[in-house]
């Protein structure tokens, strides 16, 4: 008799701890995944907002060089746009398939000064606007979800 109480009890303990472990490893993944993004996106806004300012009178093949070695090392592709929507520099050719006015949140910064920030295609675009220069980082959000599972 004590010996079936016995094994209900262990029983019903492994599957309580088992059920609070499942919902701990859910919550705790999503909050882990909503503090990279926020992370993530506070860096490109950082990054933007510095590069805008170091680029303001840098020529094109100047620009391109810096853009291409920046882009390396954070793992994002740079865009910069003058204020008319035409592109001044890139560090990738990709960048090409993404105009201006494709990202409503960047492109408003046409307008207005500050950060702009928008997510198409599992992508984020983050951008900034220094004096005629808007400069749009992208950064694949597959590449957060590589860092998250390092």
């Amino acid at each position: 008799m004590t010996g079936r109480v016995f094994s209900k009890l262990l029983l019903s303990f492994v599957l309580v701890l088992t059920i609070c472990t499942a919902v701990l490893d859910f919550s705790i993944r999503r909050i882990m995944d909503r503090a990279l993004h926020e992370q993530v996106e506070q860096s490109l806004a950082g990054e933007a907002q510095f590069l805008a300012s170091e680029l303001g009178s840098m020529p094109p093949e100047g620009a391109q060089k810096l853009l291409g070695a920046i882009s390396s090392a954070s793992h994002a592709r740079i865009a910069v746009f003058r204020i008319d929507g035409s592109l001044y520099a890139s560090s990738d050719s990709m960048e090409t398939h993404y105009p201006l006015d494709a990202l409503p949140g960047i492109a408003a910064l046409r307008n207005r000064g500050g950060i702009g920030r928008e997510v198409r295609n599992d992508t984020l675009f983050v951008g900034a606007r220094q004096g005629d220069r808007i400069v749009r980082l992208s950064y694949p959000l597959a590449q957060m979800q590589l860092a998250r599972d390092l």
